[in-house]
């Protein structure tokens, strides 16, 4: 399979447009998917407990860790309107501590 070899302005013309619902739906989601059967009920709980008592989880791996941000994000693009249509590489940079308004 050819790739097609993006240029730098291309790249960041992408990024700038990419908002989060876009970068979920090729990212994020696929990445949950991917862990459904194997942690489902342990982030479910997480979830529920987080919201009824506000208890963030105390998760161990890394893989964990991932999939607590990533599940986070979901709940963001799906209820968080302003959120959802935010370009991506703004909430990356706020991420990063780049961005104070985040």
């Amino acid at each position: 399979m050819k790739t097609k070899k993006f240029n730098k302005s291309t790249s960041d013309r992408i990024n700038e447009e990419m908002t989060m619902t876009e970068y979920y739906e090729l990212f994020i989601k696929p990445a949950l998917q991917m862990f459904t059967n194997d942690k489902e009920q342990r982030l479910g709980v997480a979830l529920i407990r987080y919201l009824v008592n506000g208890t963030r989880p105390k998760l161990k791996s890394e893989v964990d860790k991932l999939l607590w941000n990533g599940l986070m994000i979901a709940c963001n693009v799906g209820f968080n309107t302003e959120f959802a249509d935010m370009p991506a590489y703004e909430v990356q940079e706020a991420m990063n501590g780049k961005n104070d308004n985040f």
